[in-house]
Protein backbone atom coordinates (compact mmCIF):
# COMPACT_ATOMS: atom_id res chain seq x y z
CA UNK A 1 0.00 0.00 0.00
CA UNK A 2 1.22 3.16 -0.96
CA UNK A 3 2.33 6.17 1.48
CA UNK A 4 -0.48 8.81 0.33
CA UNK A 5 -3.53 5.65 0.64
CA UNK A 6 -2.42 4.42 3.80
CA UNK A 7 -2.94 8.48 4.89
CA UNK A 8 -5.96 8.45 3.42
CA UNK A 9 -7.40 5.20 4.68
CA UNK A 10 -5.72 5.96 8.33
CA UNK A 11 -7.72 9.68 8.18
CA UNK A 12 -10.61 8.30 7.56
CA UNK A 13 -11.12 5.58 10.25
CA UNK A 14 -10.07 8.04 12.32
CA UNK A 15 -13.37 10.01 11.31
CA UNK A 16 -15.47 7.04 11.44
CA UNK A 17 -13.96 6.11 15.14
CA UNK A 18 -14.56 9.96 16.21
CA UNK A 19 -18.31 10.05 15.03
CA UNK A 20 -18.76 6.90 16.57
CA UNK A 21 -17.76 8.16 19.61
CA UNK A 22 -19.32 11.35 19.79
CA UNK A 23 -22.32 10.35 18.12
CA UNK A 24 -23.92 9.23 21.23
CA UNK A 25 -23.12 12.08 23.10
CA UNK A 26 -24.50 14.65 21.13
CA UNK A 27 -27.87 12.76 21.27
CA UNK A 28 -27.81 11.99 24.81
CA UNK A 29 -30.06 14.81 26.56
CA UNK A 30 -28.35 17.57 28.48
CA UNK A 31 -27.92 17.45 31.82
CA UNK A 32 -27.06 20.52 34.04
CA UNK A 33 -24.15 19.36 36.08
CA UNK A 34 -23.72 21.90 39.07
CA UNK A 35 -19.89 21.96 39.49
CA UNK A 36 -19.44 24.15 42.02
CA UNK A 37 -20.87 23.61 45.53
CA UNK A 38 -23.08 26.75 47.33
CA UNK A 39 -22.03 28.90 49.80
CA UNK A 40 -24.06 26.80 52.36
CA UNK A 41 -22.48 23.20 51.52
CA UNK A 42 -19.84 24.74 51.76
CA UNK A 43 -20.31 26.30 55.48
CA UNK A 44 -21.81 23.33 56.67
CA UNK A 45 -18.47 21.11 55.34
CA UNK A 46 -16.11 23.61 57.48
CA UNK A 47 -18.29 22.96 60.44
CA UNK A 48 -19.00 19.09 60.01
CA UNK A 49 -15.49 18.57 59.54
CA UNK A 50 -13.63 21.23 62.23
CA UNK A 51 -10.64 19.86 63.90
CA UNK A 52 -10.78 22.35 66.64
CA UNK A 53 -13.54 24.30 68.91
CA UNK A 54 -12.46 28.11 67.90
CA UNK A 55 -13.74 31.28 69.35
CA UNK A 56 -14.69 33.80 67.61
CA UNK A 57 -11.38 35.51 67.47
CA UNK A 58 -8.10 33.47 67.28
CA UNK A 59 -4.19 34.15 67.04
CA UNK A 60 -2.20 37.58 68.45
CA UNK A 61 -4.31 39.49 65.43
CA UNK A 62 -7.62 38.34 66.57
CA UNK A 63 -8.52 36.58 63.12
CA UNK A 64 -12.50 35.37 62.79
CA UNK A 65 -11.39 31.77 62.25
CA UNK A 66 -13.83 30.03 59.08
CA UNK A 67 -15.50 28.23 61.67
CA UNK A 68 -16.93 30.96 62.95
CA UNK A 69 -17.98 32.81 59.81
CA UNK A 70 -19.63 29.36 58.39
CA UNK A 71 -21.64 29.50 61.66
CA UNK A 72 -22.49 32.61 60.66
CA UNK A 73 -23.56 31.60 56.90
CA UNK A 74 -25.65 28.68 58.56
CA UNK A 75 -27.25 30.51 61.32
CA UNK A 76 -28.54 32.59 58.04
CA UNK A 77 -30.08 30.23 56.06
CA UNK A 78 -33.57 28.81 56.22
CA UNK A 79 -32.39 25.24 56.38
CA UNK A 80 -30.17 25.73 59.57
CA UNK A 81 -32.18 23.87 61.75
CA UNK A 82 -31.65 21.03 59.72
CA UNK A 83 -28.00 21.26 58.80
CA UNK A 84 -27.01 21.79 62.48
CA UNK A 85 -29.12 18.27 62.86
CA UNK A 86 -26.84 16.55 60.79
CA UNK A 87 -23.71 18.15 61.53
CA UNK A 88 -24.50 16.73 65.34
CA UNK A 89 -24.82 13.19 64.05
CA UNK A 90 -22.15 13.41 61.48
CA UNK A 91 -19.53 15.63 62.05
CA UNK A 92 -16.55 15.73 63.95
CA UNK A 93 -16.32 16.31 67.71
CA UNK A 94 -15.66 20.03 67.74
CA UNK A 95 -17.84 20.34 64.82
CA UNK A 96 -20.69 18.96 66.56
CA UNK A 97 -19.93 21.75 69.41
CA UNK A 98 -20.54 24.18 66.69
CA UNK A 99 -23.91 22.70 65.93
CA UNK A 100 -25.03 22.79 69.25
CA UNK A 101 -24.09 26.31 70.10
CA UNK A 102 -26.18 27.06 66.38
CA UNK A 103 -29.17 24.78 67.79
CA UNK A 104 -29.93 26.66 71.52
CA UNK A 105 -30.69 29.29 69.22
CA UNK A 106 -33.42 27.63 66.42
CA UNK A 107 -34.60 24.34 67.57
CA UNK A 108 -34.95 24.22 71.53
CA UNK A 109 -36.08 20.38 71.11
CA UNK A 110 -33.03 19.12 69.47
CA UNK A 111 -30.76 21.26 71.24
CA UNK A 112 -31.93 19.63 74.66
CA UNK A 113 -31.76 15.95 73.02
CA UNK A 114 -28.04 16.71 71.79
CA UNK A 115 -27.05 18.44 75.26
CA UNK A 116 -28.02 15.31 77.35
CA UNK A 117 -25.92 13.56 74.54
CA UNK A 118 -23.05 15.15 75.06
CA UNK A 119 -22.88 15.28 79.06
CA UNK A 120 -21.94 11.53 79.05
CA UNK A 121 -18.51 11.78 77.84
CA UNK A 122 -15.27 13.33 79.62
CA UNK A 123 -13.37 13.76 76.55
CA UNK A 124 -10.96 16.33 75.83
CA UNK A 125 -11.75 18.56 72.63
CA UNK A 126 -9.25 21.06 71.29
CA UNK A 127 -9.99 24.49 71.61
CA UNK A 128 -8.61 27.94 70.00
CA UNK A 129 -9.54 30.78 72.36
CA UNK A 130 -7.83 34.08 71.36
CA UNK A 131 -3.92 32.74 71.20
CA UNK A 132 -3.99 29.51 73.83
CA UNK A 133 -4.41 26.64 72.15
CA UNK A 134 -5.82 24.44 74.55
CA UNK A 135 -7.88 21.13 75.06
CA UNK A 136 -10.96 21.46 77.24
CA UNK A 137 -13.02 18.78 78.91
CA UNK A 138 -16.31 17.92 76.86
CA UNK A 139 -18.60 19.00 80.13
CA UNK A 140 -16.72 22.17 80.49
CA UNK A 141 -17.48 23.31 76.84
CA UNK A 142 -21.10 21.93 76.96
CA UNK A 143 -21.78 24.01 80.30
CA UNK A 144 -20.43 27.19 77.81
CA UNK A 145 -22.90 26.71 75.37
CA UNK A 146 -25.57 26.07 77.55
CA UNK A 147 -24.64 29.61 79.59
CA UNK A 148 -24.97 31.02 75.99
CA UNK A 149 -21.46 32.24 75.94
CA UNK A 150 -20.39 30.59 72.71
CA UNK A 151 -23.64 31.70 70.79
CA UNK A 152 -23.39 34.54 71.96
CA UNK A 153 -19.82 35.15 70.93
CA UNK A 154 -20.27 33.41 67.66
CA UNK A 155 -22.92 35.43 66.38
CA UNK A 156 -21.55 39.15 67.70
CA UNK A 157 -18.10 38.06 66.51
CA UNK A 158 -15.74 38.62 69.33
CA UNK A 159 -14.10 37.27 72.04
CA UNK A 160 -16.08 37.27 75.55
CA UNK A 161 -14.28 34.77 77.61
Amino acid sequence: MSTPRFVALLGYSCTIVTLAVLAPLRSAPQVAVRIRPSLLELAAEVLRTAERFNAAQVGYAGVTPPEALAWRVVMRSQRADSILENIIGTGTRPGQLYALAGLQLVDSATYKTALRRFTRSDEPVPTMIGCIVSTIPLPTLVKEIDSGLWTRELMVGRLMH
